[in-house]
């Protein structure tokens, strides 16, 4: 008669040691995963570095899932896409029969009729900013009120010394230009040198163009 051989217990339990032992790594894993924290993330780090020692005769179990796990717990953060402004160049006409008028934008230079004025960036302000007391460009412009305005300083020349007077500004020398570019339409106001150094003062004209 042949005898039946069964594992002794002692052989189990140590079959069944490094079988937890990689299961509780799982779990942890799947867990610091789930909750998706960087603190977690920081502790996972100080819990695996502190453990290698004891964990590292199961190296051998997790094999390449070692790998997954680390690509999982420290992703490559992503590459942020560059910012791609968008440039107003073209000839505009004006949609207001009282002030007719054709613009052309051509970098720095914006020809208003028969005047160029050499302009140079100011800075970017929102429809809710004041240009004069009272005022905010989004009301005037009926624009949102995070609607972004681009603002240009009017400079002279490289042949001149001074900004040149312009009729659009009653033969006053305008000192910026206000642009809100709104797909094919640009709304444009343009100021002449203010009193007060804390707004732009009341426009010489505001027009609405329409790219030809």
């Amino acid at each position: 008669m042949i005898a039946a051989h069964y594992p002794s217990q002692g052989s189990s339990a140590r079959w069944l040691m490094p079988l937890n032992a990689v299961l509780a790594v799982v779990c942890l894993v799947l867990f610091l995963l789930a909750i998706e924290q960087r603190q977690a993330v920081q502790a996972w780090h100080a819990v695996r570095d502190g453990a290698a020692p004891a964990l590292q005769w199961a190296g051998d179990w997790l094999g390449d899932r070692t790998t997954d796990i680390r690509e999982a717990l420290d992703p490559t953060p992503p590459v942020a896409a560059d910012l791609v402004d968008v440039l107003l160049t073209g000839t505009f006409v004006s949609l207001d029969a009282e002030v007719p008028l054709v613009a052309t934008f051509d970098g720095p230079r914006v020809i208003l009729g028969d005047q160029t004025l050499t302009t140079r960036p100011l800075r970017i302000a929102a429809g809710a900013d004041v240009f004069a007391p009272g005022q905010t460009f989004a009301e005037r412009l009926d624009a949102r009120a995070d609607a972004q305005i681009e603002l240009r300083e009017v400079v002279p020349d490289s042949e001149a010394e001074a900004v040149a007077p312009s009729a659009l500004c009653a033969d006053a020398a305008p000192s910026s230009v206000a642009l809100l570019h709104r797909q094919n339409t640009v709304d444009l106001m343009l100021f002449p040198r203010a009193s007060e150094t804390t707004s732009l003062g009341e426009p010489c004209v505001i027009v609405t163009l329409k790219a030809q």
